[in-house]
C-alpha cells in the first residue's frame, strides 16, 4: 500500500500558478525542505526528535505508553498481525506531496498558510478561525480571515496550551521574494 500510495501521484493545484516563478522556489525547497519531506531522502517519513524541530510536545504528550499497549492489545484481539505501536518522543516529518490540500499545517493544525509557517514565530497568526475549509490560493493554506471564516469556523487560540506553534523555523530567514517563489514551488507539489 505504500508503494502504491508513492508512486500516486497528488491532484494538481487546482488554481492559477506561475511556472517560472515555481521554478525559482526549488532551489530554496532543495536546501530548506527536501531532506526530511522529499520522498526518497533519508529525513522523510521518519520521526524527528522534537528538540530538534522545536515544536510544541503537547499533542506528543497525550499518546503515552499505556495507550500503545492496550492500542495493540485490542488489535490483537482481532486476529490482526502488524507492529506494534509504540511511543515515542518526537514527531514524524511528512512528504509534501499535495500540500496545497492538507491545510492547515504542523502537527495540531496551528498555522493556516504555507506563507504564515515561514514568518517567525511571532509574527504567525496566534487566533484564527479553524473549519473554514476554502483555499487560499495564494499563500497556500485556509483562508482564515473575514466575517464568513468567522462564522463557519471555531476559534483557534495558539495562546491554549496544546495548540501553539513554536517551530519548526526552517525557511524563516528567506527574504520576502524567495518566500513567495517557495510557496508558488509547493503549490506544485
Amino acid at each position: 500500500m505504500d508503494n502504491f500510495l508513492s508512486e500516486l501521484p497528488p491532484p494538481k493545484f487546482p488554481f492559477p500558478s506561475d511556472a517560472a516563478l515555481a521554478e525559482k522556489g526549488q532551489p530554496s525547497y532543495v536546501q530548506h525542505c527536501a531532506e526530511c519531506h522529499e520522498p526518497g531522502r533519508p529525513g522523510t517519513n521518519i520521526p524527528h526528535p522534537i528538540a530538534a524541530i522545536g515544536a510544541d510536545r503537547e499533542r506528543m504528550d497525550t499518546w503515552i505508553k499505556e495507550a500503545a499497549d492496550i492500542a495493540n492489545q485490542r488489535v490483537k484481539s482481532f486476529g490482526i498481525t502488524r507492529p506494534d505501536m509504540v511511543k515515542i518522543e518526537a514527531y514524524q516529518s511528512p512528504p509534501l506531496d499535495g500540500l496545497w490540500m492538507r491545510a492547515p499545517y504542523l502537527h495540531n493544525g496551528s498555522v493556516p498558510t504555507m506563507t504564515d509557517l515561514l514568518k517567525p514565530v511571532a509574527e504567525r497568526p496566534k487566533i484564527c478561525p479553524r473549519g473554514y475549509a476554502v483555499d487560499d490560493p495564494v499563500n497556500l493554506g485556509f483562508i482564515t480571515t473575514g466575517p464568513e471564516a468567522e462564522r463557519a469556523g471555531w476559534r483557534h487560540d495558539v495562546t491554549v496550551r496544546g495548540d501553539s506553534h513554536p517551530g519548526p523555523t526552517y525557511g524563516v530567514g528567506l527574504s520576502a521574494e524567495e518566500k513567495t517563489a517557495l510557496v508558488e514551488f509547493l503549490k506544485t507539489r
